[in-house]
């Protein structure tokens, strides 16, 4: 790749490949279109360049006045110290155009003023760090993942280190071949709550960069949840489309759509990411960066990463422990900073005053004395130089730089810490531009002359003009480019050279100026970006929160909170919505504080849901809360979804006695209001209680009534709002609930329209919800192979998507496949398949999940029958006994019963039949009847019949055994295909002969009539 050249003319440097203009040692700010205008006019000395070219090259597609071409030509003048009458570099052509008419000379990068600054700055002492990082880069080249931390205490360098690293990329670059190089700054003030604010800045300025497009064609094909986090870089339809195509998604599928970017991009190309300051950073940043360095493919991948490691033991914070684990397992490297050396010191004061060999004979006492005050801190050794040279303490003598006076004088009249030379240094400027700094210190680290304007009540013009000043005759602060609000407001961003002057400047505000700065910037803030404030609603709530408004800072917060949902980031939203809580509990009560309270509960559930599940403690607190609120609020309508949600805690919990009693309140209030979506959601989960319950015939009305009254279009969003698909959950209760009624065939219908309709939406937990409810049905059908396949279709999204649930499922139903498997074959896998069935088992208990729990045990205590273990079995049978009776889940009670009795048959086997023995099996075989036939259960009674009537037949009662099986086979109208209704047949062919298809039908059409009719009652 052929090497960028910059241009000199007269003092000055032209930079294009890095946007800067310099004059000697210091950059001169200008703003990105002036810079651009004046880089077009450079590379063209002595050719008249007209209007309409600059125009059209400067502004494509964009319809601009000859007003703003006149502003950036002024502005570049401005910069260059010229008068348009007078010009030395730029001349106006009357009416036409700009001639460059300075002389210009091309000069490689290699020689630029940046790079220079960068090693007289601190870099000395610094090789070592520099060539392992070469080192590190070199492995990254070959394809070998990098995660590397530079890290020590403030003012040590590590800025400085990490940007002559980028010089050397970027060099590398220009040699070998293009790299993706990205850098982010995690925000002291409100960076740890903004999810992922380092990363997503890293990407906008690539996005933005000359292979933009590029990426973004890669985000919007590979990682769209990324994508939508960045609205400005899309039209608004794309935008919309996008917010369609995320919604309800996961962290693990953020981490994943991030990995295989990762992948494309550094297939293409070598992939440098910078974050600095992650003492400051947000704990789903610090996630993705374990996830780039535990991913085992080959990457050519580098991240690194800058940290103060003091900030990190006081602050406690996560980053601790995620550099120790990965050190642990060899997937990171740390470059500690240390203190420069005597000698460093020497070296920098030699290549800062270009000393020769024979003026360095004065540098060792200066050089020992620097080090003596400074420690060998590179911030504050050049700090102190500047001091020690503006106060003219420090002077050029014929035999090189020396103090004046003696050096006890010095000491005296030196500050003896870094932050008493800033304040000092700060003290030197004068007033408005102390002033504004003060204001900058409160904006944070990096700020817009458009909010200092307002807290220094100044034209925006008149500030940019200052901030310029203190640029040219300080090294507080530098340019960092032109940012444009949503209304319009255009202004000169800039940010503090180090984030020390940052933090000096706000210790020294008085609390009631600090307060009213807050306010105020705030105020402009939620101006400038009006409808569009949600975008910088953490930074929005720091200030209003520092600035006293309480309501507003709540109300900014709560947007952050749901920000960080949005991104999938549970830690950080939990943190915003609990701020606002705490700032609420100090307002007065009123029914707005209340309504305040109320919206911020309901969407903490969310994320505590997230990472506590649906039993924790934390979330039945807020439920019952919110709940408590509506109550004091009265009409509310939020009592639905609190409710709701409280209803679904309780069921899942196993509390099925709570869940009804909260379904029909759901009930209530929906027919009073007369809302059809209201009645849909309500009628929905009241049937999945009352399956649970084994009240299968009223689940059937209540699925069937929500069925009748769901309208597609109309009522397709309730996915979104309630997390489920209300059809697709309807159908797959209402499937369970028409088996266990004895229609097996309805019910492997209803089945597959469930499955239907959850592919046709993109909510992807109502899509694995489906599968896995069809996987169960078809487990409780016996179709073992069926139930697999279901689990596999679903497998990676659920993965992806992270749903503990589905793995819990998936473990169990494994597990029972492996006991049917060794049944069949004889094999050894019945061990392995109860071994699975208790890690799932253990899985919900551990997750605090109360209902299937007698499921999981009715398969426990059926694979210890299947592989002779009778005592464990029946052991499991008592334990299930137990949770059943405490949360009335009743699905299985019936196969419970019958369980027993077959597990005491197989225990009576081989002994002397005792008369006690016998009548408690067939006790628990009448049983099983007597339940599944008050359940309306004929699956079940099926069931039940099929073993009393084996039971019966090895008792010589072979009449009484045809009679009990063939009553309840003959009520069947359909299903003859399934394990149950064929093995039926053949007992019966056994017992007595084939029945009759057609005589059973006559035979049983009255009892049909009536079996229906009490189903539906």
């Amino acid at each position: 790749m052929k090497e960028k050249q910059g241009l000199r003319f007269g003092p000055y440097y032209l930079d294009p490949e890095n946007a800067q203009l310099w004059r000697g040692k210091k950059t001169i700010p200008l703003t990105h279109k002036a810079f651009g205008v004046l880089c077009y006019l450079a590379e063209r000395p002595g050719q008249l360049v007209t209007k309409e070219e600059l125009l059209t090259a400067l502004w494509p597609e964009t319809y601009v006045s000859e007003a703003t071409l006149t502003v950036c030509v002024g502005r570049i003048r401005k910069a260059l110290r010229e008068r348009a009458l007078t010009p030395r570099c730029i001349e106006t052509v009357h009416r036409r155009g700009y001639r460059f008419i300075a002389t210009v000379q091309k000069s490689s990068d290699a020689q630029s003023p940046s790079l220079h600054l960068a090693q007289m700055a601190h870099m000395v002492g610094r090789e070592p760090e520099l060539a392992q990082l070469r080192s590190i880069l070199e492995r990254a080249l070959r394809g070998e993942r990098q995660v590397v931390f530079v890290t020590g205490e403030a003012g040590i360098g590590k800025t400085t280190v990490v940007e002559a690293f980028v010089h050397q990329v970027q060099t590398y670059a220009k040699q070998d071949g293009a790299v993706w190089l990205g850098q982010g700054q995690c925000i002291e003030q409100y960076g740890p709550g903004e999810a992922y604010l380092p990363i997503l800045e890293a990407l906008a300025r690539l996005c933005r960069g000359p292979e933009g497009q590029r990426l973004i064609s890669l985000l919007g094909q590979h990682a769209p949840t990324w994508l939508v986090q960045m609205p400005t870089l899309v039209s608004a339809e794309e935008l919309q489309a996008l917010q369609r195509q995320v919604m309800r998604t996961s962290k693990e599928k953020m981490l994943r759509e991030m990995a295989e970017v990762v992948a494309v991009l550094t297939a293409e190309r070598p992939l440098v990411l910078i974050i600095e300051d992650l003492h400051w950073s947000d704990v789903s940043t610090l996630d993705l960066l374990t996830a780039f360095a535990r991913r085992p493919e080959p990457a050519r991948l580098l991240v690194l990463g800058t940290y103060r490691p003091v900030d990190v033991i006081i602050r406690d914070h996560p980053l601790k422990a995620v550099k120790q684990e990965l050190q642990m397992h060899q997937q990171c490297e740390e470059l500690l900073l240390g203190y420069l050396s005597e000698e460093a010191v020497q070296d920098y004061l030699m290549r800062r005053f270009a000393l020769g060999a024979q003026q360095a004979a004065s540098l060792p006492q200066l050089a020992r004395f620097l080090h003596e005050r400074t420690e060998g801190n590179p911030l504050f050794m050049v700090t102190l130089v500047d001091e020690l040279v503006e106060q003219a303490q420090l002077v050029q003598a014929d035999a090189g730089w020396e103090l004046r006076g003696k050096i006890e004088d010095v000491e005296r009249s030196v500050p003896a810490s870094l932050q008493q030379l800033l304040d000092r240094q700060i003290g030197h400027l004068g007033a408005t531009q102390q002033r504004l700094l003060e204001v900058a210190s409160v904006a944070g680290m990096t700020f817009s002359t458009a909010t200092l304007a307002t807290g220094v009540d100044q034209q925006l013009g008149r500030v940019e003009e200052a901030c310029e000043d203190i640029v040219r005759h300080s090294h507080l602060i530098e340019w960092a480019g032109v940012g444009e609000w949503p209304d319009g407001t255009v202004a000169s961003h800039y940010r503090f050279v180090h984030a020390l002057y940052q933090e000096v400047l706000y210790e020294s505000l008085a609390e009631g100026r600090r307060v009213q700065l807050h306010r105020q910037m705030a105020q402009r803030l939620e101006a400038g970006y009006g409808e569009r404030a949600g975008e910088i609603a953490g930074e929005l709530a720091l200030h209003f929160e520092e600035g006293r408004l309480a309501p507003k800072a709540i109300e900014y917060h709560h947007q952050a909170g749901q920000a960080a949902l949005r991104r999938n980031a549970p830690q950080e939203a939990i943190g915003h919505l609990q701020t606002g809580l705490g700032l609420v509990a100090a307002l007065a009560d009123t029914p707005e504080r209340r309504q305040q309270e109320l919206a911020l509960q309901m969407t903490l559930s969310i994320p505590l849901l997230m990472t506590h599940g649906y039993t924790a403690p934390a979330v039945e607190q807020v439920y019952d809360r919110a709940f408590v609120l509506c109550q004091q609020l009265e009409e509310t309508p939020q009592l639905f979804s609190v409710l709701h949600g409280i209803q679904r805690f309780h069921i899942v919990r196993g509390d099925l006695n709570r869940g009804l009693e909260l379904g029909q309140q759901l009930l209530k209030i929906a027919k009073d209001a007369q809302d059809p979506a209201l009645l849909i959601e309500a009628h929905a989960h009241m049937g999945g209680c009352l399956v649970l319950r084994g009240e299968f015939a009223q689940c059937r009305t209540h699925e069937e009534q929500c069925l009748a009254l769901f309208e597609p279009h109309q009522h397709d969003d309730l996915g979104f709002v309630y997390g489920d698909d209300p059809k697709a959950l309807s159908l797959a209760h209402l499937a369970r609930a028409l088996w266990y009624l004895g229609y097996p065939d309805q019910a492997a219908q209803r089945s597959q329209e469930s499955l239907a309709r959850a592919q046709e939406q993109t909510n992807r937990m109502t899509e694995v919800v489906a599968h896995v409810s069809a996987s169960y049905l078809r487990l409780i059908r016996r179709e073992e192979q069926l139930s697999r396949t279901l689990l596999d279709a679903v497998r990676t999204t659920a993965t992806t998507e992270g749903f503990a649930m589905f793995h819990m499922w998936d473990t169990i139903s494994h597990g029972w496949t492996l006991i049917e498997h060794s049944s069949l074959q004889n094999g050894q896998d019945g061990q392995k398949g109860i071994a699975q069935i208790q890690d799932g088992l253990a899985t919900l208990r551990r997750m605090g999940v109360g209902n299937h729990v007698t499921t999981c045990l009715l398969l426990l205590a059926m694979g210890y029958l299947k592989s002779g273990q009778i005592r464990e079995g029946l052991n499991a049978v008592a334990e299930t006994f137990t949770v059943m009776q405490k949360g009335e889940e009743r699905e299985s009670e019936a196969e419970l019963h019958r369980l027993k009795g077959e597990l005491l048959s197989k225990q009576a086997q081989g002994k002397r039949q005792q008369a006690k023995i016998a009548v408690e099996i067939e006790g628990c075989y009448q049983k099983a009847l007597e339940i599944a036939r008050s359940q309306h259960a004929k699956s079940l009674e099926l069931r039940a019949a099929m073993s009393l009537s084996r039971w019966w037949t090895e008792q010589d009662r072979r009449e009484e055994a045809y009679q009990v099986l063939a009553d309840v086979y003959n009520w069947f109208t359909e299903g003859f295909g399934t394990r149950d209704l064929q093995e039926a047949k053949a007992l019966l062919s056994q017992l007595g002969g084939a029945p009759s298809h057609r005589l059973k039908k006559k035979k049983t059409t009255r009892r049909t009539r009536l079996s229906r009719k009490a189903s539906k009652a």
